[in-house]
């Protein structure tokens, strides 16, 4: 797997200058359902952005010291737009060699280069060494590393200014990214955080075509992380019960770390194969989901934030016909609440 090759290579990229190549500055671092098997496993918006935050992401000036345009931290380095791209900002700069791979290797580095405006947020080469410690995030990064990528990039040039001001407003606070997910603006100690848990570091970098900031953490589409988890370990249950078999117990505390790291609510669906009647498979895949759902929620996850719904064997992935098929289709997923 690609994403492996890059994080092996971070720890060479630790031992790099830390001046900005680009302006010569030195950068502000600061079972079969019924009886059959042992156990049964379950495999388990692109629009524009709202820019009407009281400011213009595509004209706003950087060095601006209007009030309500507070930077998110003093010491916030933004370099005037001597990179012609987004993506030559990133390529330059040693920090950021590795998500610059990354994105050569998804062939978004053309995308970046070529439309705009865009906001980049760009994990640092040490904040992608510490994701590789996340069973969670590597499994995502492997079933989907296109899709995590463009979850880092928003249509419209946001300055630090932009948002901070965004993260503060008492409307609406998100961001659609663009493949349409949307990612969420706070302000937390003083600097702007996304989705509760990564912050942006006060390094950014104006271009010709948008803005480049740096995070302290890489972000992960939720859903997209949570089935990528249990689609690679999917969640045992003993034959015909929603009892959750002691095994699938890490893969549960996975699906708590990613809840942990992003607020958005949560679906949690239930599917069977067509073995035993609709009624029964209808209840049991509505027992099994509901299991998840408690086992989140006893281990601190708020339950305001979850649903279960069981769908039975009215959502087949596979065919039913075969042993393959049906272990397939005897799953749990996940969807957007």
């Amino acid at each position: 797997v690609v994403i492996s090759w890059w994080f092996a290579a971070v720890s060479a990229d630790f031992g790099a200058a830390t001046t900005n190549p680009t302006t010569g500055t030195a950068v502000h671092n600061a079972d079969n359902d019924n009886d059959n098997d042992d156990a049964d496993a379950s495999h388990g918006d692109h629009h524009e952005p709202d820019q009407d935050h009281g400011a213009d992401p595509d004209h706003a000036d950087p060095d601006s010291d209007a009030p309500g345009n507070s930077s998110a931290s003093d010491d916030t380095t933004i370099d005037k737009p001597t990179a012609a791209t987004v993506f030559d900002a990133i390529a330059a700069h040693p920090d950021l060699s590795v998500i610059s791979g990354l994105l050569r290797d998804s062939n978004l580095d053309q995308v970046l280069a070529a439309g705009g405006p865009f906001t980049v947020f760009v994990p640092s080469n040490e904040a992608i060494s510490q994701a590789a410690s996340s069973d969670a995030t590597v499994a995502v990064l492997a079933a989907d590393q296109e899709n995590v990528l463009t979850y880092h990039v928003v249509p419209g040039g946001y300055t630090v200014e932009d948002l901070s001001e965004i993260a503060r407003g008492e409307g609406s606070t998100k961001l659609m990214t663009v493949q349409g997910e949307t990612i969420s603006l706070s302000f937390e100690s003083g600097n702007v955080t996304i989705n509760g848990s990564t912050t942006v570091l006060p390094i950014s970098q104006e271009t010709g075509n948008g803005f480049v900031h740096t995070l302290d953490n890489v972000l992960v589409p939720p859903i997209g992380a949570l089935n990528a988890l249990v689609a690679s370990n999917p969640i045992l249950f003993a034959t015909g019960s929603a009892d959750i078999q002691p095994d699938s117990f890490p893969t549960l505390d996975g699906f708590i770390e990613i809840l942990s790291s992003n607020n958005v609510d949560v679906t949690i669906e239930g599917h069977t194969d067509s073995s035993g009647g609709v009624i029964l498979n209808r209840n049991l895949s509505q027992g099994r989901a509901r299991s998840v759902l408690n086992y989140l929620v006893a281990n601190g996850v708020d339950e305001s934030r979850l649903d279960a719904q069981g769908f039975g064997v009215d959502r087949p992935v596979a065919d039913n016909e075969s042993e393959e098929g049906r272990a397939l289709n005897r799953r749990i997923e996940f969807a957007l609440g």
